[in-house]
């Protein structure tokens, strides 16, 4: 964590994610945030959905037809 803190994992979810229409095959590493967040996107996903984040509005847009899905944080 951005604390130093090791958090145990309780283990590893395999399988496909889809936002709206994008789609992949991904894992995502499964431990308690405490309740500081629901979930964590790391770099790995982020470059399977070909994900962009921009920093200036912190938002992360994920490419689509006719026009791309975004996420605000």
């Amino acid at each position: 964590m951005a604390n130093d803190n090791e958090v145990p994992s309780h283990g590893v979810w395999t399988g496909m994610f889809q936002w709206n229409k994008a789609k992949v095959c991904t894992l995502f590493e499964v431990f308690d945030s405490g309740g500081t967040w629901n979930v964590l996107t790391g770099k790995p996903l982020l470059e399977q959905l070909q994900a962009k984040h921009d920093y200036t509005n912190d938002t992360i847009s994920i490419p689509a037809l006719p026009q791309p899905y975004i996420i605000h944080n």
